[in-house]
């Protein structure tokens, strides 16, 4: 929902308010912490990802988002798994 105003945001998700996710980082536990990290991982992911690097061709998003797959070559790619 990033590239999209704010407004039109919190009508899309029905929300009530905006927050940065580090902001809430903190008042977390560790597990909702790091499920929060995971998913803010996987959504910046999609946006960099959004073509093959073997063919350039779009790549579309499977098993839940896990798993992105070219549409011109059939490559399967994967997120990067890094440390920190």
């Amino acid at each position: 929902m990033s590239d999209r105003p704010e407004d039109e945001a919190l009508a899309l998700t029905r929300a009530d308010a905006v927050q940065d996710v580090r902001a809430l980082v903190a008042t977390l536990g560790t597990e909702e912490a790091g499920l929060l990290a995971y998913a803010r991982g996987l959504l910046h992911w999609h946006r960099n990802q959004r073509f093959c690097g073997a063919c350039g061709d779009a790549a579309e998003s499977r098993d839940g988002g896990h798993l992105r797959v070219c549409g011109g070559c059939g490559k399967l790619l994967f997120p990067r798994i890094e440390p920190a």
